[in-house]
């Protein structure tokens, strides 16, 4: 994943990128040095821990322009309880993500209709990594791929099912299922 995420980076598929290191593996370590060293002006870094506060991972967001970092710095720095719709459409902003999504993310994030069924969207090869919306904008997501020269059909879409609080892979004919049912 983390191959295919750098790589549409380097290719200019994408104008950001989120990548994870584990603190105890040194090769990843290494890397998170050499992304900070070239990239200094357009990269931002910031350590995450699990709950008991004994692992802890670095999170690494490089982008391709300045304004975009500005935009992520700009969230970072808000509250998440009381500015979460202007963070998340910062956050979206930055990271290239659509309209939409953004939208329903804060509007997920925020629990207005938790058990209205999700989505989310991973395209590793174009460096997408969770973009979650509703159901009833998949045609959108569909459009948007189109018009962004992303391949909708490679792309990995999972469901969130309530009752058993997790995701599961969709198939390509559970996804053209949906679309017809929209139509």
């Amino acid at each position: 994943m983390k191959k295919k995420m750098r790589k549409a980076f380097r290719k200019g598929r994408r104008s950001s990128m989120i990548l994870d290191f584990r603190t105890s593996n040194f090769a990843e370590i290494q890397e998170l040095f050499y992304w900070k060293i070239f990239f200094r002006k357009n990269v931002y870094t910031h350590k995450i821990w699990n709950k008991n506060r004994t692992k802890s991972k670095n999170r690494l967001f490089a982008f391709r322009n300045r304004e975009n970092l500005e935009k992520y710095l700009k969230a970072e720095k808000l509250n998440y309880a009381k500015n979460l719709e202007e963070k998340t459409r910062l956050m979206g902003e930055a990271l290239g993500y659509p309209d939409f999504a953004v939208k329903d993310f804060a509007e997920i994030s925020a629990k207005k209709n938790p058990n209205k069924a999700r989505l989310n969207f991973k395209n590793y090869d174009f460096g997408f990594d969770g973009i979650t919306f509703y159901i009833e904008n998949l045609e959108k997501m569909q459009k948007w791929c189109e018009e962004n020269r992303i391949p909708f059909d490679d792309s990995q879409i999972s469901i969130f099912e309530n009752d058993k609080k997790r995701w599961h892979e969709l198939s390509k004919s559970e996804i053209s299922e949906i679309l017809n049912e929209e139509k």
